[in-house]
């Protein structure tokens, strides 16, 4: 088994840069400018929220262009995930950095609310471990202008993920954590 940090890699280059899942992650990727922030402990809803603010805060100090908090031991329920992403987000607004920072989310079970379960179009939100995404809101923007509409964007990864199908796509993401 891979560790946390390798599947993570994996992941990031096989799925979200492989399948131009992000218009800018393979930039930051070749740059060296993603920082991978492992939590391999279970901490529970508190901690994590100040896990999240710890990683804002380093972001302020630094050149680093997004960071990827990745939880091995805890959220693995679903529902339990998209309750820390909420309190996540409402966080950004409590320490004024909406606008600065945006709260993009990825964890295994990923499913979008009003899609049928087996709907290929939750891949592009699967990841091997529940995964908070904090990115720099002017370096998205900047990305943006020169791209297609973002709604253009996620078709095309909806678009990409049917084609390749559930079963594909679920052996990718055993691939990218198991070996």
């Amino acid at each position: 088994m891979k560790s946390a940090l390798e599947a993570t890699k994996d992941w990031l280059e096989g799925a979200v840069i492989g399948h131009n899942f992000c218009p800018f992650a393979r930039r930051e990727f070749v740059n060296n400018r993603i920082k991978f922030s492992i939590v391999e402990t279970e901490v529970g809803l508190e901690e994590a929220l100040e896990r999240l603010v710890d990683e804002l805060r380093a972001l302020d100090e630094s050149d680093i262009e997004t960071t990827l908090l990745v939880f091995t031991a805890d959220f693995k329920r679903f529902d339990v995930f998209i309750d820390l992403m909420e309190l996540g987000d409402q966080l950004i607004d409590a320490l004024e950095y909406r606008g600065i920072y945006q709260l993009a989310h990825f964890h295994p079970m990923y499913l979008f609310d009003g899609e049928a379960p087996d709907a290929a179009s939750h891949f592009t939100n699967r990841s091997p471990y529940p995964t908070l995404h904090l990115l720099r809101e002017a370096s998205l923007e900047n990305v943006l202008k020169d791209k297609t509409e973002s709604d253009d964007i996620v078709a095309a990864n909806i678009a990409t993920c049917e084609q390749l199908g559930n079963a594909a796509l679920q052996n990718a993401l055993h691939h990218y954590k198991e070996g």
